[in-house]
């Protein structure tokens, strides 16, 4: 079990999760609340670039590469399959002292969620909403969506940011 709250924004491809992300990382920074975040990536990535001495690294067969300076630590690791978000969070919850992890695409698993749904784009959303872990909604069209739950206009990052600290046990 995590020590420190974790907290989902979940949502389809191009919903906005990101843009929220950002603008409600800011909200929580200007409440002194240190944040990590966790983004999943379906499509797989690569932070090195060729021709970089890491990138020399990993491709002479290093699996695990470490850059680090004063101001910042890079830790790269060769995987032969993705980890699970629980071993994600003991992870940052060993290496960085944070008091809110926020994810980012992790549509499944117990963690609570609250979903972006641009509804100029999409016609449905990506959850259940009888999910019990589905905690609101945040969207351009608040007006339109009828759910027994929070929903947001995704310009309330005020109203988001408290959600978050109220569901994770932060705000009190």
């Amino acid at each position: 079990m995590s020590r420190v709250p974790v907290f989902s924004i979940v949502g389809r491809s191009n919903s906005g999760k990101t843009t929220l992300l950002e603008r409600v990382i800011r909200g929580l920074r200007e409440l002194d609340i240190r944040v990590a975040t966790i983004k999943h990536d379906t499509h797989g990535f690569d932070i090195d670039h060729k021709g970089k001495d890491t990138y020399r690294h990993r491709e002479a067969g290093a699996e695990v590469v470490l850059i680090s300076s004063v101001e910042r630590l890079a830790f790269m690791q060769e995987l032969r399959e993705e980890l699970e978000l629980v071993e994600l969070v003991a992870l940052v919850e060993e290496r960085a002292k944070v008091d809110l992890i926020l994810t980012e695409g992790y549509k499944t698993g117990s963690v609570p969620r609250l979903e972006v749904f641009n509804q100029g784009r999409y016609t449905e959303l990506v959850s259940d909403l009888e999910a019990t872990h589905l905690t609101a909604i945040v969207t351009d069209r608040p007006e339109s969506i009828e759910i027994d739950k929070p929903v947001y206009h995704w310009d309330d990052v005020d109203g988001v940011v408290r959600h978050i600290l109220e569901v994770t046990g932060l705000g009190g």
